[in-house]
């Protein structure tokens, strides 16, 4: 099922049974949710309910969002994870409210509908299960309709259950080891091997690839921030490079990126193309066509080199620019850091977001000692 914007092919709000604010949710929510709460008042399904759905979608598709995630097939059982963890310590949700306001120049009173934000505590054990069933149901919809191959939502439950029962296995975040990271740069070679003869053959897509995959594992972008920087967002020099990225709530960060990353930017910036639309010539990163890079374009790229890889798809499960995120971060813990520098460079802001991290670098130091039984066996 091809889950397109509503506008494209709906004549008909079939929201308009719902309030206004709502309906302005409901519209900042991705085609695939849409049609699920179309489908929903097309059963007559409670609007009330459908309501409380809107919120509950919302308040995920924000918190995706803020963590670079720009589709719903990228929502993963990490994720959820994670988004769960920040609903336990409070959580934000959007309202609109409506002003009235006196046009400057007319003088005309006009309805103006305006987002806000509202801090909330963490709900009571209803609400918490009203966003279990939500999103259960939602998955399931997906997984239905072809949109996604499993229900993230099951799988969270699976590793709960896993972890009650006192398995060891290592569940979130999904991660590449050091071995893996170093294969996957090594087939940005190989897939460009004996391409010269290709009439799509550009050898500067090489070089801009090697930058934005070193980017990723290197500095742990979101894909958002990756897409939106310029070429004034980075200050090349080969002792203090620094990029500073508009992140999460509009915060700017600066981060400094190491000499590795340094000779990939530099040698980019020398293949970028000279021919540039006025409008994209700010962009650092530019697609085929010298515009700026889409979402998209990234998530092909992550997944090409994955793939000549050969990266066992089970562990990592289905890399993604969010998943080389996950590897930065686990990384850099694994080598030492402390959890409040790693907190920073994120961009996370709150500690507990950051922490999901600690969880699977003490998992691994368990799995490692574990091993010496083997070492050590008297039978």
């Amino acid at each position: 099922m091809n889950f397109e914007p509503f506008s494209s092919f709906v004549k008909k709000d079939p929201f308009q049974q719902l309030d206004e604010p709502v309906r302005l949710l409901v519209h900042k929510l991705p085609g695939e949710a849409q049609q699920y709460l179309a489908d929903l008042i097309a059963e007559e399904l409670s609007l009330l309910t459908v309501k409380n759905y809107v919120y509950d979608l919302n308040l995920l598709w924000d918190f995706c969002k803020n963590e670079g995630i720009g589709d719903i097939a990228e929502i993963d059982h990490a994720l959820l994870k994670s988004f769960f963890q920040y609903l336990a310590n409070g959580y934000e949700r959007i309202v609109y409210t409506k002003l009235m306001k006196a046009d400057p120049k007319t003088g005309e009173i006009k309805e103006q509908w305006v987002e806000k934000r509202y801090f909330r505590k963490n709900s009571l054990a209803g609400g918490q299960a009203r966003k279990v069933s939500t999103y259960n149901s939602f998955f399931d919809y997906l997984l239905r309709n072809n949109a996604i191959s499993v229900n993230p939502m099951k799988e969270l439950e699976k590793k709960k259950a896993s972890k009650r029962g006192g398995s060891k296995q290592q569940s979130e975040p999904m991660f590449l080891t050091y071995q893996e990271c170093l294969d996957y740069l090594a087939a940005i070679n190989k897939y460009y091997e004996n391409r010269e003869e290709d009439k799509r053959f550009k050898s500067e897509l090489e070089i801009r690839d090697r930058a934005i995959i070193l980017l990723f594992l290197n500095s742990g972008l979101r894909v958002s921030e990756l897409c939106s920087l310029n070429t004034e967002s980075i200050r090349l020099h080969r002792e203090n490079t620094t990029l500073s990225v508009l992140g999460k709530g509009k915060k700017n960060r600066t981060l400094h990126v190491n000499e590795q990353t340094f000779l990939a930017i530099s040698s980019y910036l020398d293949a970028r193309p000279k021919k540039i639309p006025k409008e994209h010539q700010h962009a650092l990163f530019l697609n085929r066509d010298h515009t700026r890079i889409s979402r998209k374009a990234v998530y092909e790229i992550v997944k090409k080199y994955a793939r000549v890889a050969n990266i066992d798809e089970t562990s990592v499960s289905k890399l993604s620019p969010h998943k080389l995120r996950h590897t930065f971060a686990t990384l850099l813990l694994q080598n030492g850091a402390n959890i409040k520098v790693v907190q920073e460079l994120l961009g996370h802001e709150n500690i507990s977001t950051t922490n999901i991290y600690v969880h699977a670098v003490d998992r691994e130091k368990e799995a490692a000692i574990s091993s010496l039984n083997r070492l050590f066996s008297t039978e």
